[in-house]
């Protein structure tokens, strides 16, 4: 795939020792819990902070599906970087793409969350339009399909 123009958001963090398991791998959830991380970070880099939005106006962003591939495995110590883009916007909802990359820059686990923006106060709560600036900064990030960054 070819490099276009679009942005992406890093973020970088090193492998700690409870986040592998006996073998001396990276526990598989804890990929879930970079993805999470990373996608929060990612947000707080565009002006809209989760914790912001959920603390003043009840607004959150649950998942409504998660997908990982893992490629490579990682150990204790690692330098990671969690690249983050947007695969899919729609009014109510966005799919973030993720790939964590080695320090050398090898793809070692790639995939998605899809979130909803989610009104908390009301009762059910139920999904609601994303404010049109955060569609807007959302679109720069945009990419048609996955690729290594």
């Amino acid at each position: 795939m070819t490099e276009n123009s679009h942005k992406v958001h890093h973020w970088s963090t090193r492998v700690r020792w409870g986040e592998t398991d006996a073998a001396g791998f990276v526990f598989y959830p804890n990929y879930y819990a970079w993805f999470d991380q990373a996608s929060h970070e990612f947000l707080d880099a565009l002006g809209f902070p989760s914790a912001d939005w959920f603390n003043r106006q009840g607004i959150g962003m649950p998942l409504l599906e998660a997908h990982a591939t893992f490629h490579r495995p990682l150990f204790f110590g690692d330098s990671i970087t969690v690249v983050t883009w947007v695969e899919n916007l729609s009014q109510k909802s966005f799919r973030l793409g993720h790939h964590v990359l080695q320090s050398d820059g090898t793809i070692a686990a790639s995939g998605y969350e899809v979130r909803a923006w989610v009104q908390f106060r009301e009762s059910p709560a139920k999904a609601v339009p994303l404010p049109d600036a955060l569609r807007e900064q959302l679109a720069l990030y945009h990419r048609v399909s996955d690729q290594k960054s």
